[in-house]
């Protein structure tokens, strides 16, 4: 509540999902807060001591305390008496001053649980998981007139029936997307299922039988390889699937000599063998859902921000982009020490035949049954690909990214490439393209790509303003462009026109208020007034009058202009930091900075949520089958926001 209380923006992000309890306590929703404070040290702050909150921008116009330490009952003892001390104070017509020196603060990104609420006997509909959600709005946010921002989750359509309902933006999770179009290669690929269905077989195998695995650990020994045991996957984690494939790749010569030997003699069922096919269906598969998991494993951290999604969809497809490439020389090669005269077509057009083609049907009908929560697809429209490229491309898709939209043309495998497939190059080529049209043809991708939203994101991150031309296509380059920096200057102003107009508005119900005395009326006569108090006065920064609409949008489209045009200060931006550049700026663009600092607060992955429901399920477990909901609601709060109690508390202490 006293972190809440001084969130330097005035909208608070959410990330939400639903969990269903195996031992029938009923089915949980859970709501994650996002936001971020400011944070400095006392004047003795290099001797190590405690770091204190600081009054964001936003509270600035309060009387309220320089700062309070972050314990309970202080910081919202003065957040209280700040609020009432604003209401019944009287201040000039003039803008608050913002206190000076916020880049010696420090960033803090902060997430909590709100809640883990059951629903009980209550149906699952969107009206039911909007009422739970304005519950815990009501608990937390409403106090400190704070606001819901973006509500970060999967495609589910309950959820999105309850965002709709309630007017919410929805952002989504995009550790689910990718978790979607990864399951979708793996079981629609040609062959890749024998291939998944005989791994699980195996390594069932060595986890039921510690005969079979002592006979497996003395093959590795007798062979010099690392003593290790196998890994069986889970259906519904494709990353457990990457996995299983790498250890099996590690120990591929231990476990073909252990099903050659004793494969057929196992007292379960026969094992079977891995086909030479096999095994190169396997490596190139986990060649490409590395990226996958990579780009997972970023979207899920705690500083994972908004602003990553357009940089790390356009990184995967380049990344696909180069196994193909990459591909297409290896095969290359192969013909050539074969002797084999390559074709008279483009080497990678040639072969780019597989089973991407049945995707679009696909598609189509899944975006016709898919409820799209508020967001509107636009007509595709064909674009001619650019020539010279190594990749052809389909056309009748709309995209703004280099490349992005634009898949491979595909057929059915024919009998003579499937006898090609033997070659690990020419299987790379066909399974890289089916996984690249995977990427491409997601409807979940499309409208990311589509929506000005996360390319104003991606603008407002200082790692990747410089570069955002460079995602985009040439012949639309300067448009989108002029796009972006148009959304951005809109939606600056939108977020401020309101409080011009209720300031001027206070400041009009309080003209009888006196203006601030002058420096002369202070001290009587101006040679009586200190010589480092004139100085003081000399050097600080014009007192600003109370910006009219036109002033405040002048004055906000030069802070976007300024701030695009500056190029230097990114060599001594700090890695992974952007949040602590505009911390640097707010002094010199108060209204951008709060604003990117509002946006770039909101994550890109629900992975809170997720990890909610873990720890809920490690509460609820076979032993403890019969706990109460209300239990397992408070166990799992307290166990999710442990950090914010504080040290030594012991039973019986209250925070009042």
């Amino acid at each position: 509540m006293a972190s809440l209380a001084y969130s330097v923006g005035a909208r608070v992000h959410l990330t939400t999902d639903t969990w269903s309890a195996k031992h029938s306590q009923g089915r949980y929703i859970t709501y994650t807060a996002h936001w971020v404070n400011l944070l400095t040290a006392d004047k003795h702050g290099m001797r190590g001591s405690a770091a204190e909150l600081v009054t964001p921008p936003r509270l600035a116009g309060r009387p309220t305390a320089t700062s309070s330490t972050p314990t309970p009952s202080s910081s919202i003892s003065s957040s209280a008496e700040s609020s009432s001390a604003a209401a019944s104070g009287c201040t000039s017509t003039d803008s608050p001053q913002l206190p000076r020196g916020y880049s010696t603060s420090r960033i803090r990104q902060c997430h909590a649980i709100l809640g883990l609420t059951c629903l009980k006997a209550e149906s699952h509909t969107g009206p039911a998981l909007l009422s739970a959600l304005n519950a815990q709005v009501d608990q937390w946010l409403t106090p400190h007139q704070l606001e819901i921002g973006k509500v970060v989750c999967d495609n589910g359509s309950n959820l999105l029936a309850a965002l709709n309902l309630g007017m919410l933006s929805h952002v989504p999770c995009m550790a689910h997307v990718l978790n979607l179009i990864v399951q979708r290669f793996v079981s629609k690929y040609p062959g890749l299922q024998d291939v998944l269905k005989q791994a699980r077989k195996v390594c069932g195998h060595f986890r039921r039988s510690y005969t079979a695995m002592a006979h497996f650990s003395d093959i590795q020994r007798r062979n010099n390889m690392p003593v290790r045991r196998l890994i069986c996957d889970s259906p519904t984690r494709w990353n457990s699937t990457l996995l299983m494939f790498d250890r099996l790749l590690q120990q591929e010569k231990a476990v073909n000599e252990y099903l050659y030997d004793r494969g057929a003699r196992t007292a379960s069922a026969e094992l079977g063998i891995f086909l030479p096919r096999y095994w190169t269906l396997m490596r190139n598969a986990c060649r490409l859902m590395r990226p996958f998991e990579e780009v997972t494993n970023l979207v899920s951290r705690t500083e994972g921000t908004i602003s990553d999604l357009i940089p790390f969809v356009f990184f995967l497809e380049r990344a696909l982009r180069r196994v193909l490439d990459q591909a297409v020389d290896e095969r290359e090669e192969e013909e050539e020490e074969l002797w084999s005269p390559s074709p008279p077509e483009t080497a990678l057009s040639s072969s780019l035949a597989g089973p991407a083609a049945t995707l679009e049907e696909e598609y189509e009908e899944e975006e016709s049954e898919e409820e799209c929560g508020g967001f509107e697809e636009e007509e595709d429209q064909p674009q001619q690909a650019p020539q010279g490229a190594r990749c052809c491309h389909l056309s009748g898709t709309h995209g703004v990214v280099r490349g992005w939209g634009e898949e491979q043309t595909v057929n059915d495998i024919s009998e003579d490439e499937e006898r090609e497939m033997s070659s690990s190059a020419s299987n790379l080529v066909q399974m890289g393209s089916f996984m690249l049209s995977c990427l491409l043809r997601d409807p979940r991708i499309k409208r990311i790509k589509e929506n000005d939203l996360y390319w104003v994101a991606t603008l407002l991150d200082p790692r990747y303003k410089q570069k955002v031309a460079e995602m985009l296509p040439n012949y639309r380059k300067s448009e989108r462009m002029q796009q972006f920096k148009t959304k951005l200057k809109n939606m600056l102003y939108t977020a401020y026109k309101k409080d011009v107009t209720a300031q001027r508005e206070s400041n009009r119900g309080r003209g009888e208020c006196n203006p601030p005395p002058t420096m002369a009326a202070r001290t009587g006569r101006f040679t009586d007034v200190l010589l480092m108090e004139d100085m003081r006065s000399f050097f600080s920064p014009t007192h600003r009058h109370s910006p009219s609409g036109s002033s405040l949008r002048e004055r906000l489209d030069r802070q976007v202009a300024d701030y695009l045009a500056l190029t230097a200060d990114i060599d001594t931006l700090r890695s992974n930091e952007p949040l602590h550049y505009w911390v640097c700026r707010l002094d010199l663009w108060p209204e951008l900075s709060q604003f990117a600092i509002e946006l770039l607060a909101c994550p890109a992955s629900s992975v809170l949520s997720e990890r909610t429901f873990s720890a809920a399920g490690g509460i609820v477990t076979d032993k403890r089958s019969r706990l109460g909901q209300k239990s397992v609601d408070y166990l799992t709060f307290i166990k999710m926001n442990e950090a914010w109690i504080p040290k030594g508390l012991t039973v019986g202490d209250t925070f009042d």
